[in-house]
């Protein structure tokens, strides 16, 4: 903040993949690092493939579309964002 001037923080949407940034902690031009959690869906998929067919319960834990990537930046470890 400048004189009253506030200033915006610049929001990214980012992709499942890797992405070239500029990272706002450290302020170095890096390819982000991609982690996969499982979130909420994977846990909701997962409880009813155990209703449907119980020996493909665990299969939303090795499927990288039912999980939320996070982006972090691979110098200062920063947690960047994430893609749902």
């Amino acid at each position: 903040m400048a004189d009253g001037v506030h200033l915006s923080p610049t929001y990214l949407i980012y992709s499942p993949d890797p992405q070239a940034i500029v990272c706002p902690y450290c302020r170095n031009r890096v390819i982000t690092y991609v982690v996969n959690i499982p979130s909420v869906h994977t846990y909701i998929v997962s409880c009813l493939l155990c209703i449907i067919f119980c020996p493909l319960y665990w299969l939303p834990f090795v499927c990288a579309s039912t999980q939320t990537r996070n982006h972090f930046c691979p110098i200062c470890r920063s947690f960047l964002g994430s893609y749902p």
